[in-house]
């Protein structure tokens, strides 16, 4: 377990979409503008996090009282999910998705903190896999989640990107 006194985790609420969205947004403009990535530029719009909140358990990431990052798990995958990535799509997973870092907090440890708390999550849910996607061309995200233990299962066409699928079996 990774030991951050500085980091904690909380389930957002509707009034706290907003900012959620917000984070994701800048994540996305960031990407844009430093990396030449264009996958979550320009974001969508608050209503479409606003939906999938309905589905998702939708988390803060706090540092101190400063909203510093976002997550949701659901046990439903994504509509573009068609299973075929999955060795046996038929187990039952968690599904992470809606991670952003505020730019600003990058480099400071607080995405491998994450990843630790979706793996306890998702175990302390009864699942023993947790599943999600990266798109293909960023590069250190994708390096990030191998380093972390996350094994790729296959690549999934999603509109004009390509998806890295990831899974992780706890046993």
């Amino acid at each position: 377990m990774i030991e951050r006194p500085d980091l904690r985790l909380e389930l957002a609420t509707e009034n706290d979409i907003p900012a959620h969205y917000s984070i994701l947004a800048l994540c996305g403009e960031h990407m844009h503008r430093a990396q030449g990535m264009s996958h979550w530029y320009p974001f969508p719009d608050v209503d479409a996090i606003r939906r999938m909140a309905k589905d998702r358990n939708t988390y803060a990431v706090l540092n101190g009282n400063l909203l510093v990052g976002t997550m949701n798990l659901a046990t439903i995958p994504l509509p573009y999910d068609d299973g075929s990535q999955w060795d046996d799509a038929s187990l039952s997973a968690y599904y992470f998705g809606g991670f952003g870092v505020l730019p600003s907090h990058w480099g400071q440890g607080i995405g491998t903190w994450c990843m630790a708390q979706v793996d306890q999550l998702t175990q302390a849910a009864g699942f023993d896999r947790v599943r999600f996607d990266a798109v293909e061309s960023n590069t250190k995200v994708n390096l990030f989640y191998e380093r972390l233990g996350y094994i790729k299962q296959g690549v999934l066409a999603v509109g004009a990107q390509r998806v890295v699928c990831y899974e992780k079996v706890f046993t």
